[in-house]
């Protein structure tokens, strides 16, 4: 289904660090309807390749370790929120895996590249949307095993059965535990561009968690969550579709 509409962009990036409680969560942006998140208490894989892009300036976004070399996470993550400015990329730290204050795997970033047209401070509308995707180049390797991407098009993936579908990243409210929503959806793209509408859960601190299919070959990432719009007085979530950011991993992949 494709969608013909205008909206507002939300970020979902926690900026300043993490709030806690059963009262903020059900304040929280980006979960429809009843809250469908389960906590992973596991760092086994795939899992152990999604973990948070903490900021050294404060906050924390969620990353996903697409190939050995490179994460993926939304473009706002790398901005200061204060300042509107760009951080450092040696001051983003992928921290894989992450479970109550323990880890699979570390590593800093040597490079982060995003869309030439993604401005941080700027119109809310669907070109930021389509643009709001990052890829980390890390300093060193990691050796986990990374989650593949694979690009479907949108038919096909609003064709899915909802048992093959799922969304996993670092909520504001759960800061210390992967957060699951199985069995979410896409219903469909915005005016045939990148930008899919999704119903997984997704609050502040899940930007840049991946969109993951099981098949029988294993997991794959098909898009990113960075936002979440309004549609009349309903909340509908935002990913940017996989072809989007394809190109750039396969240039900077080792």
């Amino acid at each position: 289904m494709q969608f013909l509409y205008a909206f507002g962009l939300v970020l979902i990036c926690v900026f300043l660090g993490a709030a806690g409680g059963d009262g903020a969560r059900e304040r929280l942006p980006g979960i429809m309807g009843s809250d469908d998140r389960v906590i992973l208490d596991t760092s086994a894989w795939p899992w152990a390749a999604v973990g948070r892009v903490n900021r050294e300036t404060g906050g924390f976004c969620t990353g996903t370790l697409v190939a050995a070399n490179l994460v993926l996470t939304a473009a706002h993550c790398l901005y200061n929120n204060r300042t509107g400015k760009r951080v450092a990329p040696h001051t983003l730290h992928f921290v894989g895996g992450y479970r109550r204050g323990k880890y699979v795997a570390h590593a800093v970033a040597r490079a982060a590249f995003h869309p030439a047209a993604f401005a941080f401070r700027g119109t809310n509308g669907l070109e930021r949307a389509a643009n709001d995707w990052a890829v980390l180049v890390l300093a060193a390797p990691i050796a986990t095993k990374p989650i593949p991407v694979r690009s479907l098009s949108a038919q096909n993936l609003t064709s899915l059965p909802r048992d093959r579908l799922m969304r996993a990243g670092y909520s504001q409210d759960r800061p210390h535990l992967l957060s699951l929503h199985n069995g979410c959806g896409v219903a469909g793209d915005v005016n045939g561009g990148p930008v899919l509408i999704h119903t997984c859960d997704a609050t502040r601190g899940d930007s840049g968690s991946p969109l993951i299919i099981m098949t029988n070959e294993g997991p794959f990432v098909v898009g990113m969550i960075m936002g979440v719009t309004k549609a009349g007085n309903d909340e509908r979530g935002l990913a940017v579709h996989a072809s989007a950011f394809l190109e750039t991993l396969d240039k900077y992949r080792k």
